[in-house]
């Protein structure tokens, strides 16, 4: 499977188990309710990937591209995304535990109803993501907190005033 081209396979009850994926093209793969245990992801194009309602544990996601990648109604354990670009990836309703992200580009990103304990973002790129209040119980930087300060003033309805002269 290392190497190989799967764009826009379907996968029902899709299992996968002590596996390294390299270099794998997985774009518009659907593998609704996949389980997927101690696999890493290397480099592999994993652009508008659906794994909803699907279970992810020790998982390694690294140099992937995921960008409008959706991980709905999955739970998540001891997941890590390293420089990995998700831009517009949906967690919706995703249940994160022990969630690593290093150095993403989660721009336009959507975390609504999703519920994170013990998750980290580190480095990440958050410019424009969806149900901030989804971000509750993770750590990050605080340059990152910063940086997220009017969004999450937005999302508390804190009107911003200008400076008095």
């Amino acid at each position: 499977m290392i190497g190989e081209d799967h764009t826009g396979a379907r996968c029902e009850e899709l299992s996968l188990v002590d596996a390294e994926l390299a270099r794998c093209d997985l774009a518009n793969l659907h593998a609704l309710g996949a389980r997927v245990t101690r696999i890493v992801l290397d480099d592999c194009r994993l652009t508008g990937i659906v794994i909803n309602e699907g279970r992810l544990t020790d998982v390694v996601v690294r140099g992937c591209r995921a960008d409008m990648a959706s991980f709905a109604a999955c739970g998540l354990e001891r997941v890590t995304f390293e420089d990995c670009v998700l831009t517009d990836a949906s967690f919706m309703e995703a249940r994160l535990y022990g969630v690593r992200f290093h150095r993403c580009r989660l721009a336009g990103a959507d975390f609504r109803q999703a519920r994170m304990t013990t998750c980290e973002l580190r480095h990440c790129i958050l410019d424009d993501i969806i149900g901030v209040e989804g971000l509750r119980g993770a750590a990050m930087e605080w340059a990152d907190i910063v940086g997220l300060a009017g969004t999450f003033a937005d999302a508390l309805g804190i009107a911003v005033l200008d400076d008095e002269a």
